[in-house]
C-alpha cells in the first residue's frame, strides 16, 4: 500500500511541476493563463499521464486550480476541448466504439511513430493475414527485379506486432519502412510504374489563376477576382467555381476571418469557411459530397461480411467508420476525406492514425467495392483510382490508390499544401490548392465514367453477361480478386440496442 501511495504522489508531483512550468512561462511573458490553453499546449503530456485515472478530467481541473491558488495568479476562461485527450486515451478503431490497445514506443523501428495509433495484432488477425496471402497465385503477383512485391510485403507484415497498412496489402510508398524492404531501384520503379500525373485544369481556369500573378495587395486581388470572366455556369463551371472560391476566401482574408479561424482550431469553422471548396467543386457532376455523419458503406460491407443467422441468433451489426467527407454517386463511393482542427505539426495522434491507417483502409474498402461492381475484371482495376483528401487545420494533401499490377493496392501521396495566413503569399500558395482540388475532381470523374461505361478500349457492341446461378459461376483469367483490408477486433464492451439487434 505504501508503494502505491508513493507512486501516486510521484505522479501527482510530476503533473504539478508541468502545470507550474506552464503558468510561470506564461506569466513571465505576459501571456494569458488558461486551463484550456494548458490542455492544448501540453496535450501529449496530459494524455500520457491520464492512463489509469478513474476521473482524469477532475484530476487535471482540480490540480490546475490548486497550483493557480498556490502561485496566486490570475487566469482567463477558455473553451476547454477534452476531445483530443479522450481520443488519445481511448484510441480509435474502424468499428465505432472499439478501442485498440495502446502500444509501447520503446522500439526504434521505422514504424514506431505509428505504433501508438494502431492496435496490437491478435492471433486471429495474423491468421487472417496469412490466409489472404495464401490465396494469392504466383502467376498473378507483381514481380520487380526478381522479387514478388506481395511476398516482401507479407514477410514484413509478419515482423510487426501492431496493425499497419501492409496487413491490408496496401503499399504506401511514402512510408519510410519500405526503404529497408526494397532496394532503391525497386522503390523507384514501384513509385513510377503506370503512375499518371494529376490532370491539369482547363486553359481558361489556368488563365484565370494567372491574373493573380505578382499581385500582393488584398484590394488588387479582390478587384482581379471580381472583374474576371464572366464565366457561364454550365460550360465554364470550373472557372466559375475558381472565381467564386477566390472571392469568398479573399473576402475572408480582408476581414481577418482566416486568422480568426486558424486561431480557434474549430473543425466546423475550418470546413464551413475553407475546406467546403472541396465539396462545392463537385456541384455539377452528380456526385454528392456529404459531411452528414454518414457511415462508409464500403467499410461496413467488409466488417459485416461474415454476418449471418446462426443457431445462436443473428450476429450483431458492427457500425463502421463515419468519415468527415464522402463523395458518392449512385451508391458508389469514389472519394473520402478526413479532417482535423488542430495543427500538431503532422505528429498528432489523430492525424497520424487517419493519415497512415484509417484513410488508407477506407480507400482500399472503396476500391474493393468498386472492383466487385465491375466483376473484378483486370482491365477495369488497372485503370481504377480512388482519391482521398487529408486536411488538417490549414494543411491539405491528396492520396490516390490504384492497382497497377498483381494484388497490390498502391498508395501515392502529394506533398502537404497549406492555406497561407500572409496575404502576399496568396497567389503563390492558395492557387496550387485549387489546382489540386480540380485535378482530383478530373481523376474522380474519369473513374465515374470507367464504372458506368467500362474502359475506353471496350467495344460498344460487346454482348452483355449471361445470367447464371452462383454454383455455375466461373472465375476467368481476366479477373483478379484483391484481398480486402484487415478487420480490426470489434469491441464487445460497448453495445446499444438497434432495430437489427446489437451495434458494436
Amino acid at each position: 500500500m505504501a508503494t502505491r501511495n508513493s507512486d501516486t504522489e510521484r505522479h501527482r508531483n510530476k503533473c504539478r511541476e508541468e502545470i507550474e512550468k506552464y503558468i510561470k512561462e506564461h506569466h513571465s511573458t505576459g501571456n494569458d493563463i488558461a486551463f484550456a490553453s494548458f490542455l492544448s499546449e501540453n496535450n501529449a503530456f496530459v494524455i500520457e499521464n491520464s492512463y489509469g485515472l478513474s476521473d482524469y478530467k477532475s484530476f487535471w481541473t482540480n490540480l490546475f486550480g490548486e497550483v493557480v491558488a498556490t502561485l496566486n495568479v490570475k487566469t482567463v476562461r477558455g473553451r476547454i476541448n477534452w476531445g483530443l485527450v479522450e481520443e488519445g486515451i481511448n484510441g480509435e478503431d474502424e468499428a465505432a466504439g472499439s478501442t485498440p490497445k495502446l502500444a509501447s514506443t520503446s522500439s526504434k523501428k521505422s514504424t514506431d511513430s505509428k505504433k501508438s495509433v494502431s492496435a496490437l495484432l491478435t492471433i486471429d488477425q495474423i491468421n487472417l493475414f496469412k490466409e489472404k496471402f495464401g490465396s494469392m497465385k504466383d502467376e498473378e503477383k507483381w514481380m520487380v527485379d526478381g522479387d514478388f512485391v506481395e511476398n516482401k510485403m507479407f514477410e514484413y507484415g509478419l515482423t510487426l506486432t501492431h496493425e499497419h497498412s501492409v496487413h491490408s496489402f496496401i503499399l504506401d510508398l511514402e512510408d519510410t519502412c519500405w526503404e529497408d524492404i526494397f532496394s532503391s531501384t525497386q522503390l523507384e520503379y514501384l513509385k513510377k510504374h503506370k503512375c499518371e500525373p494529376l490532370p491539369t485544369a482547363s486553359s481558361e481556369v489556368l488563365d484565370f489563376f494567372h491574373l493573380f500573378h505578382k499581385k500582393h495587395e488584398i484590394s488588387d486581388l479582390l478587384k482581379t477576382a471580381w472583374e474576371a470572366g464572366p464565366y457561364y455556369q454550365d460550360s465554364q463551371f470550373d472557372a466559375q467555381w475558381a472565381q467564386r472560391t477566390m472571392i469568398d476566401l479573399l473576402t475572408a482574408y480582408k476581414y481577418g476571418v482566416i486568422d480568426q479561424i486558424a486561431t480557434s482550431n474549430s473543425e466546423k469553422d475550418l470546413i464551413t469557411r475553407i475546406w467546403r471548396l472541396i465539396d462545392t467543386v463537385f456541384d455539377n457532376t452528380g456526385i454528392i459530397a456529404t459531411r452528414n455523419d454518414k457511415t462508409c458503406v464500403a467499410t461496413a460491407e467488409r466488417i459485416n461480411a461474415s454476418r449471418s443467422v446462426s443457431g445462436n441468433g443473428l450476429n450483431g451489426w458492427i457500425t463502421a467508420w463515419k468519415p468527415d467527407l464522402l463523395l458518392i454517386k449512385q451508391e458508389i463511393e469514389y472519394g473520402v476525406a478526413e479532417h482535423g482542427g488542430y495543427d500538431e505539426a503532422c505528429a498528432g495522434k489523430k492525424e497520424l492514425f487517419e493519415k497512415w491507417l484509417k484513410l488508407p483502409k477506407l480507400i482500399k474498402d472503396m476500391f474493393c467495392r468498386a472492383a466487385r461492381k465491375v466483376n473484378h475484371e483486370k482491365e477495369y482495376l488497372r485503370e481504377l483510382k480512388i482519391a482521398g483528401f487529408c486536411h488538417n487545420h490549414l494543411r491539405v494533401s491528396l492520396v490516390m490508390m490504384d492497382c497497377p499490377e498483381g494484388y497490390v493496392c498502391r498508395l501515392t501521396r502529394t506533398k502537404d499544401y497549406e492555406i497561407p495566413l500572409s496575404i502576399p503569399q496568396i497567389s503563390k500558395r492558395l492557387i496550387p490548392i485549387l489546382k489540386l482540388v480540380l485535378g482530383a475532381k478530373a481523376m474522380i470523374l474519369k473513374n465515374v465514367f470507367l464504372l458506368e461505361f467500362g474502359p475506353e478500349r471496350q467495344s460498344d457492341d460487346e454482348l452483355s453477361e449471361e445470367p447464371c446461378f452462383i454454383v455455375h459461376e466461373q472465375s476467368t483469367s481476366s479477373q483478379i480478386f484483391l484481398p480486402t483490408s484487415l478487420n480490426s477486433p470489434a469491441s464487445q464492451s460497448k453495445k446499444r440496442k438497434t432495430s437489427e439487434g446489437t451495434e458494436n
